[in-house]
């Protein structure tokens, strides 16, 4: 992926998924999942040709993030009309922030002409059926690091985690306890503030590495 610190949060795919939607008796399947990179997202175009080979029409938009030489993406019209499938679909990617992501739509033609106008509807509006599907996910930026105190700031600590948006990965309990933690970058610093505070300042706290997780997370996992 990118430089981390290029996306603070953005929106992908959980799982791969398909919307169908009939214009004027031609059918639009729009099928999207996460692609990490480019060959990622032109292998599932190649399966989606393959699994409707009957289909004159597959027009894509992919996006696999923000570069400093700015946005890593690229669409197709595939044939259709310059501007009327390709961009559409890129254009609600963008305003849905959906990145590390690719989006495949597939036209079967119905026999009545949709115009360039109503070629670009269809396709941006089989792009957000899919995307209005509930298979997105957030995905934030994170600090993950360890933080070990005396056994007598356990309870504290233990406390501290459960009233604030921190995620716990594990706890190991040796002379003293450490617990390895994941945090966004807005909470990380107020949180070991805080922690520092009930340990008196006899904490030990370690960077471990910055890295996108899903969000909210999951409550039953924190400490």
């Amino acid at each position: 992926m990118p430089d981390i610190a290029e996306l603070d949060e953005w929106l992908t795919f959980s799982s791969e998924c398909e919307a169908v939607l009939m214009e004027k008796k031609s059918k639009f399947i729009a099928a999207g999942r996460f692609a990490e990179t480019g060959a990622e997202a032109e292998v599932f175009l190649q399966n989606r040709r393959k699994l409707h080979r009957d289909a004159k029409h597959h027009a894509f938009a992919l996006r696999t993030g923000i570069t400093r030489t700015g946005a890593a993406e690229r669409c197709s019209d595939d044939g259709e009309p310059a501007g009327t499938a390709g961009l559409p679909i890129l254009r609600l990617m963008r305003q849905a922030r959906v990145q590390y992501a690719v989006i495949v739509v597939t036209r079967y033609f119905g026999g009545i002409l949709l115009g360039t106008g109503g070629l670009a509807r269809a396709y941006g509006a089989s792009a957000k059926l899919l995307l209005e599907k509930e298979n997105l996910i957030q995905k934030v930026h994170c600090q993950k690091f360890s933080l070990t105190v005396d056994y007598s700031f356990v309870g504290k600590i233990k406390n501290l985690i459960q009233n604030a948006d921190v995620f716990t990965l594990d706890i190991l309990y040796d002379a003293q306890v450490t617990f390895v933690l994941l945090a966004r970058d807005r909470t990380a610093g107020p949180f070991l503030k805080q922690a520092s505070d009930a340990a008196c300042g006899g904490e030990n706290a370690a960077m471990l590495e910055c890295l996108y997780h899903a969000y909210p997370f999951p409550p039953s996992q924190r400490a």
